[in-house]
């Protein structure tokens, strides 16, 4: 799976969103990002989290396998992914990873 720039953007944008309460945590306007992404595609999906670990990154990925439904977004039949990170002001970290099967929809 490699790292694209535009999902990363997307998911930075949706983890500061929710960080600062712009948006609810969880996934409302999925949809949205993928498409303001730009990239043709067959299938995509999304893994959000937030925490207040000392390692963050970790604590979400771990996470994520435990449950069922994220992990299979991480096992799952993707080629494109992105992830965005943001802490704020509380020192709560928001964490998104957008999954991507690029080609045409």
């Amino acid at each position: 799976m490699a790292i694209d720039e535009r999902l990363v953007e997307q998911a930075r944008i949706h983890s500061r969103n929710m960080g600062e309460g712009t948006v609810p945590f969880g996934h409302q306007g999925f949809q949205e990002r993928v498409a303001a992404a730009g990239i043709p595609y067959k299938s995509a999906a999304e893994n959000v989290a937030y925490n207040n670990y000392p390692d963050p990154a970790t604590a979400a990925v771990e996470g994520w396998i435990a449950s069922e439904g994220h992990r299979r977004n991480i096992e799952g039949n993707f080629d494109l992914t992105g992830i965005g990170v943001f802490r704020n002001e509380k020192g709560t970290y928001y964490l998104t990873e957008l999954f991507m099967l690029s080609g045409k929809e």
